[in-house]
């Protein structure tokens, strides 16, 4: 019975180093060897001395399930335990054999997997809470694993779909090409983002980003995936930006001019109404600062962007004179806003901007000579063309030019734009 003897014990002096038990027991089951430096560590407190397996597991039941297994491995051949009160201990058996051949007891081999289990079960707890669903696939895109967010997701536990293919599986909550994608993962080598959309039986539309990688094994290569449901998102997103299409139509046509501008008073939006009262498009204000369009009435004066973040109030009120177009002043007056979000400290700046009010205007030469003046000027503000104004006052469209450059000549306007800045400066058109 010591055929294994001789090499066991040429390297025991290494085992004892290591971190692994090695041991040999007969067909009795009575310890004919055993070395290694986790020898004293696995064995159980009291027993590392233990003559045999019998005393060494304190047991006489012959149905204990490592005496069974060590009659087996005799039996059947090579098999793999975990041992421990939680499987902590792998431990490897097989049988030797005596000089005639015979089966003549066990030799075992165990590793202290306690740092390896604790890794896992921190890993199983991770992905039990993990919000987005993961999943392996094999060399063949069959499931190997899913967590707890996929299996709820398909209605299934994880043991119903390993070994099936995500095709086969209703709902699974991935874009129509995932075979094909996961095959060029697997060909390439390299990761691939995920975007899909799908429709739910209730008709619910599901949106899902992630990410396929591979997952390189000796022997069976395999494709991991990590898909996040972001429906919310997408949602919020698109009523974002419906919300901010809405804002941006109302601010556009809004009858009041406002600038947008940076905290250090840069113009990064202008509507319409700013736009006829400088005499310009908007998209030409913008990237100008607001400190050369807006100047303090008053020399000397602060400015009001200045005024408004130093400040502690959000909101300021300011006459100053805006720059036109023709070099000309208009006075305004401006209101300034401090855009905050959720925070005390400013992002930007809004600034209304109106016409200052006049003293009204008495009836002499220069006055509109009667209310279609001002009804005219009320539509040239709005945009109306020559056409439309023709046809609303029944008139020709040769008439309508011919009165405009009358009111151009008579407020000294250069165009169509001055000229409804002059109307608002004198209080024949009011915001």
């Amino acid at each position: 019975m010591s055929a294994p003897l001789p090499a066991l014990s040429a390297v025991a002096p290494l085992l004892d180093r290591l971190p692994v038990a090695v041991w040999a027991v007969d067909r009795d089951l009575r310890f004919v060897f055993r070395a290694g430096g986790a020898f004293r560590h696995l064995s159980i407190r009291g027993r590392e001395n233990a003559g045999t397996l019998w005393e060494f597991f304190d047991t006489k039941d012959p149905e204990h399930p490592a005496i069974r297994a060590y009659r087996k491995i005799m039996e059947e051949g090579p098999t793999c335990l975990r041992l421990g009160r939680a499987g902590e201990v792998i431990s490897h058996g097989a049988p030797w054999h005596a000089e005639d051949g015979s089966v003549a007891g066990v030799v075992g081999a165990a590793l202290d997997a306690s740092d390896q289990m604790q890794a896992e079960q921190r890993f199983a707890t991770f992905m039990r809470f993990l919000p987005a669903m993961a999943y392996a696939l094999d060399e063949d895109l069959r499931l190997t694993w899913v967590n707890p967010a996929l299996a709820q997701r398909l209605g299934r536990t994880g043991e119903q779909v390993v070994g099936r293919r995500a095709a086969e599986l209703e709902g699974w909550p991935d874009s129509a090409s995932h075979d094909a994608e996961n095959l060029e993962v697997l060909r390439t080598g390299r990761p691939m983002v995920v975007r899909a959309g799908a429709v739910d039986d209730s008709g619910v539309a599901h949106h899902t980003y992630g990410y396929r990688f591979p997952l390189p094994a000796p022997g069976n290569e395999g494709v991991g995936g990590l898909l996040l449901d972001v429906t919310e998102q997408v949602i919020a997103r698109r009523q974002g930006r419906a919300a901010e299409a809405r804002l941006r139509a109302i601010v556009d046509h809004a009858g009041v001019a406002i600038a947008v501008c940076s905290l250090d008073g840069v113009l990064t939006e202008g509507n319409m109404a700013l736009g006829a009262l400088v005499g310009t498009t908007p998209s030409r204000l913008r990237g100008q600062h607001v400190d050369k369009l807006l100047r303090p009435e008053v020399q000397g004066q602060p400015s009001l962007l200045g005024e408004l973040l130093r400040g502690g109030s959000a909101r300021r009120v300011r006459r100053a004179l805006l720059r036109q177009k023709d070099g000309g002043s208009l006075p305004v007056t401006v209101v300034g806003l401090q855009v905050r979000d959720g925070g005390r400290e400013p992002l930007e700046a809004v600034l209304l901007v109106q016409p200052a009010p006049c003293a009204p205007v008495q009836p002499d030469a220069s006055a509109p000579r009667d209310r279609e003046d001002r009804r005219l000027l009320g539509m040239v503000a709005e945009g109306a063309s020559d056409a439309a104004i023709a046809k609303a006052f029944g008139m020709a469209e040769s008439t309508v030019r011919a009165r405009l450059l009358s009111l151009k000549r008579r407020y000294g306007a250069t165009n169509r734009a001055s000229l409804v800045a002059r109307a608002y400066q004198r209080g024949l058109l009011v915001l």
